[in-house]
């Protein structure tokens, strides 16, 4: 008998996929993103100036590329929420370009009530992105507001975004004296010193209130003017709630202290009385809730008890 050798047909190869020519990557943004991340830093930045030449101007009138205008609108808006998302909220910062857009969303849309909003340096989100200087220029979010040695601050954005004209004398800064002290002349200054200095002498203390021995009435005008000074007496004893609230410490300064009060002026101190007056009203008041509580405890624990 002869046997036919039987072939096996040999099948067709597939086309190895793995080994095709790879796919170059596609130039378009992410995720169908229709603007880059560098393109939404230069729009930002034309967007800025152009509001700078005309505060009017609106995004429908921006140029900027090969964008059309309902896009360039509809992409500042969008940027616009994300910016006040994160000025309300700092967590949302979260990347580098978030933090660009936030900066840079402080000089556009900061703006409230003619003045800037600031950005923090508690603001952890914010600080916590350390761009060197070099990376900062090449982004040319600060291009025109670093120039310091010239003295061009009036369109300065700092560390803690401020901006505007600053009312600070670069001089006297360099200098290193002090911007804000208490004058020579001042009189509030001067009328401390001479109460500390002079009070001593002819006023005598009783836990810091009585004046002249509790006697100030003869030396007291018609409109509570002291005839000795000059000076306006304020009577502590009008103010009785906040007085009852006096820490210890305050009392164990003394003279110094009670003095202060005076200071502050009868208005303030009738608005603080006010104040402590309500403290001491809501205090009585969960007081009593507490003796409410208790005795209904008091009266379930009897009843418990007979139970057993």
């Amino acid at each position: 008998m002869n046997l036919r050798s039987t072939t096996t047909p040999t099948p067709t190869p597939t086309p190895n996929h793995t080994n095709s020519t790879p796919i170059p990557p596609s130039k378009t943004p992410p995720s169908g993103r229709l603007f880059t991340e560098q393109d939404e830093i230069k729009l930002l930045k034309a967007y800025k100036k152009s509001i700078r030449k005309n505060p009017n101007s609106t995004p429908s009138s921006l140029s900027f590329g090969k964008f059309s205008q309902t896009q360039i609108s509809s992409k500042i808006k969008r940027l616009k929420e994300k910016y006040h998302k994160m000025a309300k909220t700092k967590s949302n910062i979260k990347t580098h370009q978030d933090r660009k857009i936030y900066l840079l969303g402080c000089r556009i849309w900061g703006k409230k009530n003619g003045k800037t909003s600031k950005v923090s340096k508690n603001d952890e989100n914010v600080n916590n992105f350390k761009t060197q200087d070099d990376e900062a220029s090449k982004d040319g979010i600060f291009e025109d507001g670093l120039d310091l040695d010239n003295g061009n601050i009036e369109d300065f954005m700092g560390a803690n975004g401020e901006s505007g004209k600053a009312d600070v004398d670069l001089e006297k800064f360099k200098k290193g004296s002090k911007i804000s002290k208490v004058s020579k002349n001042s009189e509030n200054g001067n009328d401390f010193n001479t109460q500390v200095d002079e009070a001593p002498k002819d006023v005598i203390f009783e836990d810091g209130l009585d004046f002249d021995n509790g006697n100030t009435e003869k030396n007291m005008g018609e409109n509570g003017d002291d005839l000795r000074s000059g000076k306006n007496i304020v009577d502590l004893e009008k103010f009785p709630f906040l007085m009852e609230n006096v820490s210890e410490e305050a009392k164990k300064i003394g003279f110094l202290y009670f003095e202060g009060l005076k200071g502050l002026g009868a208005e303030k101190l009738k608005e603080l009385d006010d104040k402590w007056m309500i403290l001491s009203m809501q205090k009585a008041e969960i007081e009593t809730e507490k003796s409410l509580l208790f005795q209904k405890q008091f009266i379930l624990v009897v009843d418990a008890r007979r139970r057993m």
